[in-house]
């Protein structure tokens, strides 16, 4: 096999002269991942600085939501809505009925 001298010109040169390296995101859709925006976006979670914290987004993504939770409704332990369905603040539900007209 022959020798790549482009390996060795790329060791050679900084960041500027190569440019910023693509980021990393998770594919939903491969359940992996990829460096780049390889697939749509609907389809990625990122960007993300390095491949580790790539392969942690969906941990990330778990521990955000549980926190969002526990702050919009304190007082619950599971930090869950209301289990009516009423998540109103007239407390009217998704039909607009008085949630005590409901059966």
């Amino acid at each position: 096999m022959a020798w790549d001298a482009g390996e060795q010109f790329k060791k050679d040169l900084d960041e500027e002269q190569l440019g910023t390296p693509e980021q990393w995101y998770w594919c939903l859709r491969h359940n992996r991942v990829e460096q780049g925006r390889q697939d749509p976006e609907r389809f990625l979670l990122g960007p993300f600085p390095t491949a580790e914290a790539a392969s942690h987004a969906l941990e990330s993504i778990d521990e955000h939501n549980k926190a969002w939770d526990a702050q919009d409704d304190p007082a619950r332990p599971d930090g869950g809505g209301d289990a009516s369905g009423d998540d109103s603040a007239d407390g009217t539900g998704e039909d607009g009925t008085e949630k005590g007209d409901r059966p």
